[in-house]
């Protein structure tokens, strides 16, 4: 008998376990988004087939039991009675998905970065689409970025990082943005202060609306003087080592599965491109 529910334990990820998942998730993007929503798109290629999602559950709780699995989908049931965190939650998942979509094809159609994206250190396709536009217009007042978009932190706000010190907001925009629900702070921390902003309104704030918010936030920020940071990110760096390399013909890894070789953009694995052209990378 021990032995019996030892094994019952054990047994990992079941078809009704996926099948709970799958209806909870389809149950309620039908609930809470419209017809033609790009979250409602994204909800449903994730957990539509069954047959992937059970691969893709099994790998993620591969190290739990069933009494832990069980627990795990109660959690998940629980979460999604809140419709503005689901909303946001599966947003955020889905811009991201989608701006490594963006970089992906930006190497393949066009790895040459402008003059701005060169200064930036990273693609404006590679940025989360709420935030892009708002992070150059920062960018172009003097304040230094690196990261931006959705915090890991916490699913409803957004933030930039600046390598700018005593960076100081108005008053006047501060209560501003307060006005329109959206609350600002400022957290200065050992080689960057980070800008979060924070909605108040209860219901969930789509990525469009984010994307007026930021651009009016980098709109009404005066301008500051602009400070370099005292070692550059190596995201940063490589991105700008790899642009050399292009502008001087050199053949260089891109990143996933592309390659610039003899003046071009090529499929290849970094492994294939190692053995090929054996250079540092």
């Amino acid at each position: 008998m021990e032995k019996f529910e030892q094994k019952q334990q054990k047994e990992g990820v079941t078809n009704n376990d996926v099948e709970k998942i799958k209806n909870m998730m389809l149950d309620a993007s039908n609930r809470y988004l419209p017809e033609k929503s790009p979250i409602k798109d994204y909800i449903y290629s994730h957990y539509s087939d069954f047959n992937k999602l059970k691969e893709e559950m099994s790998f993620l709780y591969k190290d739990l039991n069933s009494a832990e699995i069980k627990k795990n989908i109660e959690e998940w049931d629980s979460a999604i009675k809140n419709k503005t965190l689901f909303i946001e939650k599966f947003q955020r998942l889905s811009e991201r998905e989608d701006s490594f979509k963006r970089r992906e094809q930006r190497l393949v159609e066009n790895p040459l970065a402008d003059e701005e994206e060169l200064n930036a250190g990273a693609y404006k396709d590679e940025l989360e689409s709420q935030v892009s536009n708002a992070v150059f217009m920062l960018r172009k007042k003097g304040y230094n970025t690196f990261q931006s978009g959705f915090k890991e932190s916490s699913i409803r706000d957004q933030f930039v990082d600046v390598y700018n010190k005593e960076v100081k907001i108005p008053e006047s925009i501060i209560e501003y943005f307060k006005n329109k629900k959206i609350e600002i702070s400022i957290k200065e921390s050992n080689d960057r202060t980070t800008i979060t902003l924070h909605p108040l309104k209860e219901e969930a704030v789509i990525l469009e609306e984010w994307k007026n918010i930021w651009d009016d936030f980098a709109d009404k920020i005066p301008g500051i003087e602009n400070t370099k940071p005292e070692k550059e990110p190596t995201a940063h760096t490589n991105f700008r080592e790899k642009q050399k390399n292009i502008r001087d013909g050199k053949n260089t890894y891109l990143g996933p599965g592309v390659a610039f070789v003899n003046g071009k953009t090529v499929s290849m694995s970094f492994k294939e491109f190692k053995e090929k052209y054996d250079q540092n990378i």
